[in-house]
């Protein structure tokens, strides 16, 4: 937020001169402040110039001050700007430049902008969260090889105590009826490559 009201400043100062009352204006002419004036009727309002290039058009170059003014003091200010000996332009165009409009949106748009940005960001980690847990577990058909304790080379203690565990899950009814009781888990622990996962596919085989 702090961005965009910056840019939105920054753009403001860019995009125009500094708008004073009537009155700072005429006093600005009456102190001689003012190299220059380029007065638009159709919109009433004056421009000033401390610094007035003669070899370019006032229209192409951009003004320190304005104003506008009550209906009907064209002749006033005039006048004033001849007493001063002040070079006055006077146009009846009822235009705003395309870079003046592009410049007053791009404040907007660029909130507007940011604000998409952070909501996708939002809504992304939402659904992120929402789908933790839902993986897809992959279905292994009967067509898929099992893997069974002879596919374990070595290891032969670890391949009986957990051939018991086997039988357990085959029979379960047996070993209960001779008071065994299946362990909750069964930790297999090594370095990589030792077999441990092998010796679980086996389990399940």
């Amino acid at each position: 937020m702090l961005m965009v009201f910056a840019a939105q400043t920054m753009f403001e100062r860019a995009s125009g001169p500094e708008e004073v009352t009537f009155d700072q204006f005429t006093a600005a002419i009456e102190e001689g402040r003012l190299e220059a004036i380029a007065m638009n009727t159709a919109v009433e309002t004056v421009a000033g110039f401390f610094e007035y290039d003669e070899s370019t058009p006032l229209t192409e170059q951009v003004a320190d001050i304005s104003s506008t003014y009550p209906t009907g003091l064209e002749e006033q200010i005039t006048a004033s700007a001849r007493s001063q000996g002040i070079p006055l332009s006077v146009s009846a165009e009822d235009q705003v430049g395309f870079w003046t409009i592009v410049l007053s949106f791009l404040p907007y748009l660029l909130l507007f902008g940011f604000m998409i940005f952070i909501f996708t960001q939002m809504q992304g980690g939402g659904n992120r969260v929402m789908q933790f847990g839902k993986a897809k577990a992959k279905q292994i058909g009967k067509d898929h090889p099992k893997v069974t304790f002879d596919d374990v080379a070595g290891l032969n203690e670890a391949i009986e105590e957990l051939d018991e565990i086997r039988e357990f899950l085959e029979s379960p009814a047996k070993f209960r009826a001779m008071g065994a009781k299946i362990p909750k888990g069964v930790l297999l622990f090594g370095p990589p490559g030792t077999g441990k996962t092998l010796l679980a596919r086996a389990v399940a085989g």
